[in-house]
């Protein structure tokens, strides 16, 4: 007040005419008042726009049950409804801004102002700051398991992995995960690329094969076989990326890291496997090794061939969930301080083992009744039944009975064979003449359609189905696949009596 009164002061000695002086005075009684009442009323509407401008932001930014987001390297913006985060166009953001704004006249005033402010928070929103809803985090660990993980707990694992290295955590330790991942790996990571181009990598410590890396920064993670299949996860992969990314840095930060996850988890026995080999050294490895699967003995023709070591090796390091953690050109001279070596014949000697009967009486199977022959294929699933049928005539125990998987492993390991969609290409087994079967139901065909007139003229997929049923009682259900039996077809029916995939009548009444 004194110093208004004295700023008065100075513009009555200012302006010393009595007619100003009844000017002021004039001004102060009728002018003064009514600009103070307009300035206090806009302050106050300006006061309302400020909280009315904070009130609607933090409803439309942190009440909503809609949060936004956006990817800075790709230019797009994302949004989470509590279930998925989907991307969505710049446009309708904009337009659910102006429609709210609308609803609340006002605001109308400062409607671009407002969208400005809130587009800009977006902007500096990351996908990384919102925490994926139970519904999304129980939606991801359902895309990986049991299909792709067995458990769970490893499902939440190889995500807090995925976490660890968008984030930069661990990066010392190595991940050992099998090789038929690795598809499913990069298909991760180009979908990662598309959306945040090199700034995230999920892969910078996952190895496909050990190599001489101190066993103290290994982990293992072992995928199910079905990972290898790609139609099981392309869709998931393509669709649900930002999903599994936004859970993959939520279990990172929740559990602080990959490693505090699988310690404060060891009473599973699946992420016990995880640290199998951070808890033990080389020599406890193949000590480990020779207790389980050699037996000593006191007789020097008692051997056993680097051959069958090295299978011995490799099923230890399946039956364990190992990678292969030894070079096998190394697996000689390490064994060798342990073991007696006969250097001469490439054998251990004075050691038996109860594993090698089963490989045994499959190499003797092999050795008898399979013959290479280029063009030929025969499927694992069929040959693996024919062996048990063989096994039987022999009258091997069960002890010598083995699953198809281990059949495939001693197969693959003791013979130089190509596998082909689970068919051995180039091999035919004496036991089962797959073209004499086919023409002796060709035959029996014959004579079914030669006194039957309306089945003349058939298309060779409907002669496959009735080979398929003739075979269920004349060979026991032994059937060759449709693509063998097309070939088979062409070797015994002359061309002439086919055309189109169909068998002409005249075939039938020779």
């Amino acid at each position: 007040m004194d110093e208004s009164i004295m700023a008065l002061k100075d513009i009555y000695e200012k302006y010393s005419d009595m007619a100003v002086h009844d000017k002021i005075l004039e001004f102060i009684k009728t002018e003064l008042p009514e600009r103070l009442d307009t300035h206090i009323e806009r302050m106050q509407r300006q006061e309302q726009l400020v909280q009315g401008t904070e009130a609607f932001i933090n409803e439309f930014l942190i009440n909503s049950e809609t949060k936004y987001m956006y990817i800075a390297k790709s230019a797009i913006f994302v949004k989470y409804d509590g279930i998925e985060f989907k991307l969505v166009n710049e446009s309708d953001i904009l337009h659910k801004i102006l429609t709210g704004i609308s609803n609340n006249k006002s605001l109308l005033p400062w409607k671009y102002k407002i969208t400005n402010m809130i587009m800009k928070r977006i902007k500096d929103t990351s996908l990384f700051t919102t925490i994926p809803e139970s519904q999304t985090i129980q939606k991801v660990l359902g895309y990986l398991t049991p299909l792709l993980l067995s458990t769970k707990e490893e499902a939440k694992y190889f995500l807090t992995i995925m976490g660890d290295n968008i984030l930069k955590k661990l990066q010392g330790n190595i991940h050992l995960i099998n090789l038929r991942s690795k598809e499913f790996i990069k298909a991760l990571s180009d979908n990662i690329f598309s959306y945040f181009k090199n700034k995230y990598h999920i892969d910078t410590t996952i190895k496909y094969s050990w190599y001489d890396h101190p066993y103290s920064t290994c982990r293992v993670l072992n995928f199910n076989d079905s990972v290898g299949n790609k139609h099981f996860w392309t869709t998931i992969v393509k669709y649900h990326i930002l999903d599994i990314m936004a859970v993959a840095v939520h279990y990172s930060n929740r559990f602080e890291n990959s490693d505090k996850y699988a310690l404060n988890t060891s009473n599973n026995t699946a992420i016990t496997n995880v640290m199998c080999l951070a808890n033990q050294d080389e020599n406890t490895l193949l000590e480990r090794f020779i207790e389980t699967n050699i037996l000593k003995v006191d007789d020097k023709s008692a051997c056993i061939s680097m051959k069958e070591i090295h299978y011995l090796w490799k099923k230890f390091l399946s039956d364990n969930n190992l990678p292969s953690v030894v070079f096998m050109s190394q697996l000689k001279t390490k064994l060798s301080p342990l073991l007696e070596l006969d250097a001469n014949n490439d054998q251990f000697i004075g050691i038996t083992c109860k594993y090698l009967g089963s490989s045994q009486h499959l190499r003797e199977f092999w050795r008898d009744n399979m013959v290479h022959e280029n063009g030929e294929e025969i499927e694992v699933t069929e040959l693996f039944t024919i062996y048990k049928h063989w096994l039987e005539q022999l009258h091997k125990d069960d002890s010598q009975k083995i699953s198809e998987k281990t059949f495939v492993f001693i197969l693959e390991h003791f013979n130089d064979i190509i596998l082909n969609n689970k068919s051995i290409m180039n091999y035919k087994c004496l036991l089962w003449n797959k073209q004499d079967e086919v023409t002796t139901i060709l035959n029996d065909l014959k004579i079914t359609y030669k006194f039957s007139p309306d089945y003349y003229e058939k298309s060779i997929d409907q002669i496959y189905m009735d080979y398929c049923t003739r075979c269920a009682s004349k060979f026991n259900f032994r059937i060759i696949n449709k693509q063998e039996f097309v070939k088979y077809i062409n070797q015994i029916i002359p061309k002439k009596y086919i055309i189109r995939k169909r068998i002409l009548n005249d075939f039938w009444t020779t």
